[in-house]
């Protein structure tokens, strides 16, 4: 089996005052041979990754990043997909110098995170299923220790 492996990756970034935006696109492209089968693929795995966040004061966070995924080229239909996932948060920070904060975050919020992985090449196939809690909620509270003033 022979295999070739490109890796693409380009990141933007914009700060402009309270707001951070971020786009990242990402992309792994294999070519596999199999001169015993005769067997040859071209996979393609791509995601486009978009972040912001806003800070309203200095005491309220907000966070969103949507992440979309397509694969294709696999060999077999299943490993061909897509996938959207939704993820955000809201924080609040509060006490004397903000040294306290409650942070609610939500995963996943359109469901559609799939717990699957796959590994294909041109001699064969493999899928490997977990379970797991891929939409949940997690509420944090934190407090930071001024040890060192």
């Amino acid at each position: 089996v022979r295999e070739h492996k490109e890796n693409l990756r380009t990141d933007f970034r914009y700060t402009p005052k309270n707001v951070e935006v971020g786009i990242v696109l990402d992309g792994l492209l294999r070519h596999q041979s199999n001169e015993a089968n005769n067997a040859k693929l071209f996979m393609k795995d791509l995601s486009a990754v978009a972040n912001a966040a806003v800070y309203v004061g200095s005491d309220l966070e907000l966070r969103s990043s949507f992440t979309y995924t397509m694969r294709r080229g696999y060999n077999f239909t299943s490993a061909n997909l897509n996938e959207s996932i939704w993820n955000a948060s809201i924080r609040y920070k509060f006490l004397k110098e903000k040294t306290a904060s409650i942070k609610l975050e939500c995963f996943d919020l359109l469901k559609q995170q799939k717990s699957i992985s796959y590994v294909s090449s041109a001699s064969g196939n493999s899928e490997t299923r977990v379970n797991c809690i891929n939409r949940y909620v997690l509420l944090t509270f934190s407090y930071r220790f001024n040890v060192f003033n």
